[in-house]
């Protein structure tokens, strides 16, 4: 298990197969949201105050997950409050199949910046900013997502495809 601390109000935990493993609980039952799976998510709140000074008292929590194809898991979880403003400005538009993102391409204006990565046979295109081409996006997307750490794993992992 890894945990970094990104800034005060941000956690990125890396966990593998096999700390799930150590900690007695089932991949299956990890992502069901099981009994053991809270316990662990605890631990590391845990451990993340001892060794970080991350408190999170009674704010609320944004938890981030993906999940790789080599049983890896990442979390970022952000902790909100009143202050607090998403500080995120790179928008992750994720689409099932080529149709979805052919169509979303041929609506948007000419001109965009927009990055485009394919990864476990899905297609993932990054808009740095939202602005009016977001809500065209949304009409064809499978998901959106607001992360940077998805983005660098789509750097690490993914291909990227010229416009």
């Amino acid at each position: 298990m890894q945990i970094e601390k990104i800034n005060n109000h941000k956690l990125k935990v890396i966990l593998s197969a096999t700390d799930l493993e150590e900690n007695h609980i089932d991949v299956n039952h990890f992502m069901a949201n099981s009994l053991e799976s809270q316990e662990l998510f605890l631990d590391i709140l845990d451990l993340a105050e001892e060794e970080f000074n991350f408190y999170v008292d009674n704010s609320k929590l944004v938890i981030e997950s993906i999940s790789l194809a080599n049983n890896l898991f990442i979390f970022t979880i952000t902790k909100l409050g009143e202050s607090i403003e998403n500080d995120s400005e790179h928008y992750i538009y994720q689409f099932q199949d080529f149709n979805e993102l052919y169509q979303a391409l041929t609506s948007l204006p000419a001109g965009q910046k927009l990055l485009l990565y394919t990864y476990e046979q899905q297609y993932y295109l990054i808009c740095h900013q939202h602005n009016h081409i977001g809500d065209l996006l949304n009409e064809f997307c499978t998901q959106k997502l607001c992360s940077e750490a998805i983005e660098q794993v789509l750097k690490e992992h993914g291909k990227k495809i010229n416009l």
